[in-house]
């Protein structure tokens, strides 16, 4: 019984090895600040440079230069949460599509609505339920 145990646990994490069906997001950390890559985008979709800045009224600007690697276009969504001084959320962003042509370099910009300390950039393959 104790084998059997055993066995199947290896055999859970061999599968997840062989297949790559790892579904968690991949985190990294870009200016001090979190970027998390779902679904396995970061074999295809590069972040080359992200920068923030504090502009003036304290409203914090990111712009982020990808970089699609593949020949074929890409679409990613994109998402912002913007974090107060404890590292609480003050609000999120709606998902955006951006659009990634092959083999380009394409600088994503955005601007929070209020003053915030610190974000997490969030990046996922768009979401193509319901859609035809």
């Amino acid at each position: 019984m104790k084998y059997g145990v055993v066995f199947a646990v290896l055999m859970s994490f061999s599968l997840q090895f062989i297949c790559g069906c790892d579904d968690s997001p991949k985190e990294m950390l870009v200016d001090g600040n979190m970027v998390l890559f779902f679904d396995g985008l970061q074999k295809d979709v590069k972040i080359i440079r992200q920068i923030s800045e504090i502009l003036p009224g304290g409203l914090t600007r990111i712009r982020t230069q990808f970089k699609n690697t593949d020949d074929d276009t890409k679409w990613i969504d994109i998402q912002v949460v913007w974090r107060d001084a404890d590292g609480m959320e003050l609000y999120k962003t709606s998902w955006q599509s951006f659009h990634l042509p092959g083999r380009s370099v394409e600088q994503y910009d955005i601007t929070s609505l209020k003053p915030a300390a610190s974000y997490e950039f969030r990046i996922r393959k768009p979401d193509t339920k319901g859609k035809k």
